[in-house]
């Protein structure tokens, strides 16, 4: 009979030991983000970790750091810290761990486990000789070559950029890397990471977030009146004991609550300045279902067209700045449709517009609206030889020197139209009249706030792609019909 011993979960929920919140030693179980995370892995090798305070995480992977290097031979696995003084708290897990593990278990097959002797057993280091393995804690993974690397607090460490840099190239491909912190504001390196990976399905990190109320430990026992802006956690499906303990920590934190124990990742990075949407609002919005489409998988597909769409495209150059192109489609209801972000070269932008179109979004009064700048221009030049030429969105201009009328197949904000339009969807969503966003963007909404001259505009390091998409949409919604025809 194969004993549970050799399944690693079985492993790290009777093993290992730990000291518990109340300074109690018991045996390590996975909790539910834990579980969570250890299915999550199980498809996915990398991952980029936002979560609340206070939830294990980094306990659990030196746990199951601690088990690889036990178990398997010419291990490597390294956990890194944030700072010095966290070395030593970090390794004294891992260390109590192996102390408290019995010096031999007797399987059900009749074999005979024997913990693995610590060849060396200094401030930072466990080494397995017989094994060839080891587990570590360091500021940094650039002095070795680990099969495994756990990095913790990477919002917290001041020289990230310079650890990620450092730590990447020495890891090999295969090798898993899980990265784990709470937030610390948009003034770190993190904040670009988990913005850069942030839903994005067909790159080598994988983001998953972990929300306050996972931990079993945050309930209060007594009956509080939730304040206004904590409406959003009555639709968040958790007990009301979980919310009581919510609001006496708002009562405490007030706003720091949202970046300590967020409920969506787009809480996590609240920002100090004055926003320009209720977040409230924000939080408030539908969470639409969608079908992701089988040709281009960065294609969302909300509901079908019952009625005149209206489509916005805006192109960008690729990854210049993290800039992405952007299809937003909408009927004149203001109902989301579909959605398109991605990379794509303004090129090749043209044929995805086509293809949503002859996907089913299309009516006698469908209108495609495109932004002019130095990309857009080469998309409608493509699409002008399609069957959408009569579809797109035209601007006559008068001549004054000779009298002569243009057709434009473009559209373009400046200092005048550019706050008319902000704040028609800013009023759109505070009067619920626009309920659903799409949820990959909804961060840019939250980060898009008053500067010090009291001009809308997105927070640095932000852009305003989406924003600006929905103003517009929102806006070309509420203009006459252009007569065309199918």
């Amino acid at each position: 009979m194969k004993s549970k011993f050799y399944s690693k979960e079985w492993r790290l929920n009777y093993l290992y030991k730990i000291v518990n919140k109340n300074w109690k030693t018991i045996i390590f179980k996975l909790n539910k983000t834990q579980k969570e995370l250890f299915e999550f892995q199980k498809e996915n090798k990398r991952v980029i970790i936002l979560k609340a305070r206070q939830l294990w995480m980094s306990t659990y992977k030196i746990i199951e750091w601690l088990d690889k290097a036990l178990m398997y031979s010419n291990q490597t696995v390294i956990i890194t810290a944030h700072k010095q003084e966290k070395l030593q708290e970090l390794f004294e897990k891992a260390k109590f761990a192996y102390n408290n593990l019995p010096l031999t278990i007797k399987l059900k097959d009749w074999k005979i486990w024997t913990k693995p002797k610590a060849y060396y057993n200094n401030r930072n280091e466990l080494y397995f000789k017989d094994k060839n393995s080891k587990i570590k804690v360091a500021l940094d993974s650039r002095s070795g070559t680990p099969t495994s690397l756990h990095i913790t607090e990477l919002a917290f460490m001041k020289t990230a950029k310079e650890m990620w840099t450092g730590s990447m190239p020495s890891i090999p491909d295969n090798a898993p890397i899980t990265v784990e912190t709470t937030a610390n504001w948009i003034w770190n390196f993190f904040y670009l990471l988990w913005s850069k990976y942030y839903n994005r399905i067909d790159w080598e990190f994988k983001t998953i977030f972990f929300p306050w109320y996972d931990d079993d430990w945050y309930t209060l026992d007594l009956d509080l009146e939730v304040p206004s802006e904590l409406k959003h956690l009555e639709t968040l499906w958790i007990n009301k004991k979980k919310i009581n303990w919510y609001v006496r920590k708002y009562e405490i934190l007030w706003k720091e609550v949202f970046q300590e124990y967020p409920s969506i990742p787009e809480e996590a990075f609240l920002t100090t300045w004055d926003p320009f949407f209720n977040h409230n609002k924000l939080k408030l919005l539908n969470k639409l279902k969608y079908k992701e489409d089988l040709k281009y998988k960065d294609l969302r597909i909300y509901k079908e067209a019952e009625n005149d769409c209206i489509y916005w495209v805006d192109t960008s150059g690729g990854w210049v700045n993290w800039d992405l192109s952007v299809i937003i489609v909408r009927n004149r209801n203001l109902d989301l449709l579909c959605t398109y972000v991605s990379a794509v070269p303004p090129d090749m932008l043209w044929d995805v517009v086509l293809y949503i179109y002859n996907k089913g979004y299309k009516t006698r009064w469908s209108t495609v609206w495109i932004e002019i700048n130095n990309t857009g221009i080469s998309t409608i030049d493509n699409l002008k030889h399609t069957i959408l030429s009569k579809k797109l969105y035209a601007k006559t201009i008068m001549d004054e020197r000779t009298q002569k009328q243009t057709r434009k197949l473009w559209f373009n904000t400046n200092a005048k139209t550019r706050p008319l339009i902000l704040n028609e969807l800013e009023t759109s969503i505070r009067k619920n009249l626009i309920i659903e966003l799409d949820e990959r963007v909804k961060i840019d909404f939250y980060n898009f706030i008053y500067n010090d001259n009291w001009r809308p505009e997105a927070i640095i390091w932000k852009h305003d792609d989406w924003v600006m998409a929905e103003a517009i949409c929102l806006f070309m919604i509420n203009q006459p019909k252009q007569i065309v025809f199918v």
